[in-house]
């Protein structure tokens, strides 16, 4: 179960990631129709608080939005090389 909501949150990440280099679409709008806002900025906010608890709600989300940004910068110039 762990496993399987970990990697459901990478995927998401993934989501977030790309949408950060899509011009008029934020992470932010895909964090807030996914119903994730609320929380991640609850685990912001309280990062110091509660150490452990905010990073290993955020560490999926960290992992897939950097995976998610570097394929979608790639995939940028792959289209602008050949464009």
């Amino acid at each position: 179960m762990f496993f399987k909501e970990n990697v459901k949150k990478i995927f998401i990440g993934i989501i977030l990631g790309f949408s950060i280099i899509i011009p008029g679409l934020s992470g932010s709008a895909i964090a807030i129709s996914l119903n994730l806002y609320d929380e991640i900025i609850h685990s912001v906010s309280n990062i110091i608080k509660d150490f452990k608890k905010s990073f290993m709600f955020l560490f999926p989300f960290i992992i897939g939005g950097v995976t998610g940004l570097l394929i979608g910068v790639l995939a940028v110039k792959i289209i602008l090389k050949y464009y």
